[in-house]
């Protein structure tokens, strides 16, 4: 395993030795070659332009890595998504405290963010932040997700996010299950294929018109494991017309701990509704992306350290 460092172009001899020897971003299927399993790729500060979808196959950690840091950071942008993991996938992929403004026009598979960790690979997001535009429209709509579109053949994911803040933008769709903030998709081939959705002091901000569900599963085979959703610790808060909270077929194991939970949300079926909240969270400006509390935020102070 080994360190390998990409930015926006090439740096240098561009062969990921250093930061000033940094592969182009283009090139981030060799800086994964590279790196190996268990390996890191550090991405140096600036911003990175998609042109097309961006895959990150390799269990491996992706992120910021290396001090000193810019007030800049990174930031990935484009209207396209990000496809996480590969089918044969077993160990885990890591993305640490990067930026990402990504969607709207493209999608993969009806997600924004899509995971393919098949064989038992887990996807853990740690300090991620930025804005994800799925209004670009499909039958599906979710924000966060796994390798199925509606009515594909199912995938298993495992899913981690500590203290990840996003901004979303969604459609209006007819169904509320077509359009949520995390989705497992249908598992319309037989298989037990579960999606279980740890979330853990984050922030997700929806200015959305259409319906939405923050967790929801679409298994329409009705007879496949669909996980567990646990959930502590978080904002959702929903600026438009709120739907359920979460929903499965089977039912889905879920778990809300100390979370503000406003604007609307339906909590009928949750298994588990403890500490929560249901009051404005007071942003300091939400309209231009600033999710910080306020000193009077009802929020400080209420999570737990259980």
């Amino acid at each position: 395993m080994a360190t390998v460092y990409i930015a926006p172009t090439a740096q240098g001899s561009a062969n990921g030795t250093s930061p000033t020897n940094a592969y182009a971003f283009t090139s981030v299927a060799s800086a994964e070659t590279d790196a190996t399993s268990g390996g890191t790729i550090v991405f140096v500060d600036g911003t990175y332009t998609l042109t097309n979808h961006l895959n990150l196959a390799t269990a491996i950690t992706y992120g910021v890595t290396y001090q000193p840091q810019t007030a800049g950071g990174v930031t990935i942008t484009g209207a396209f998504g990000v496809r996480v993991g590969n089918t044969s996938l077993a160990a885990g992929i890591v993305i640490n405290d990067l930026t990402f403004n990504i969607g709207s026009q493209s999608h993969l598979k009806d997600y924004q963010f899509r995971f393919i960790n098949t064989t038992g690979g887990s996807t853990t997001m740690n300090r991620c932040n930025g804005s994800v535009d799925s209004s670009g429209g499909g039958f599906s709509c979710n924000c966060f997700g796994d390798n199925v579109g509606h009515g594909d053949v199912g995938s298993k994911l495992d899913l981690i996010m500590n203290e990840c803040d996003f901004q979303i933008n969604m459609p209006s769709v007819s169904n509320d299950y077509e359009s949520g903030i995390i989705g497992g998709g249908s598992n319309q081939d037989g298989a037990s294929k579960p999606k279980n959705f740890t979330i853990t002091s984050c922030t997700f901000f929806s200015n959305a018109t259409g319906k939405m569900a923050f967790s929801n599963y679409n298994n329409a085979g009705g007879t496949d494991a669909v996980g567990t959703v646990v959930v502590k610790n978080t904002i959702i808060n929903h600026e438009g017309t709120a739907s359920k909270l979460a929903e499965g077929t089977p039912a889905v194991t879920t778990s809300f701990t100390n979370c503000s939970i406003y604007n609307g949300y339906i909590t009928t079926g949750v298994d588990t509704l403890s500490g929560n909240i249901d009051l404005n969270p007071l942003f300091v400006d939400s309209a231009n992306g600033d999710f910080r509390l306020r000193p009077s935020s009802p929020c400080i102070n209420a999570g737990t350290t259980a």
